[in-house]
């Protein structure tokens, strides 16, 4: 497994990752992805002396991307275990109660995406 870089746009404190249509083995998830930089695709998009055009023709669908089930729990800002990354049992039923020290943190974090308006449509 190797790491997934991600185009993102950063400015006055805020962040929004771009996204591409999605790829087609992952379209039956969603129509849109993460643009997923790769080698000197990551290289130009994180230069600074890069033309712009070289920058955006790095952002498009990556092909062969691997699903796998995860437990509903990692929707869960609250849910710090690394443990709910890994697929979950065919049993599962209901993913586990969140830390009750995290959940003012999880509560004000919904909150706050809630009032932010879109960043990208």
């Amino acid at each position: 497994d190797e790491l997934l870089y991600i185009a993102a746009l950063w400015r006055e404190g805020r962040m929004t990752v771009v996204t591409v249509p999605a790829a087609p083995d992952i379209a039956w998830l969603h129509d849109r992805m993460p643009a997923i930089l790769r080698g000197q695709e990551l290289d130009n998009w994180l230069s600074p002396t890069a033309p712009v055009e070289l920058a955006l023709a790095s952002l498009k669908a990556v092909e062969g991307l691997r699903t796998r089930p995860v437990t509903c729990a990692i929707n869960s800002l609250a849910n710090r275990d690394p443990a709910i990354c890994q697929q979950p049992a065919e049993d599962a039923a209901e993913p586990p109660p969140p830390d009750t020290a995290d959940d003012a943190t999880a509560s004000a974090s919904a909150a706050a995406a809630q009032a932010r308006p879109p960043m990208y449509s």
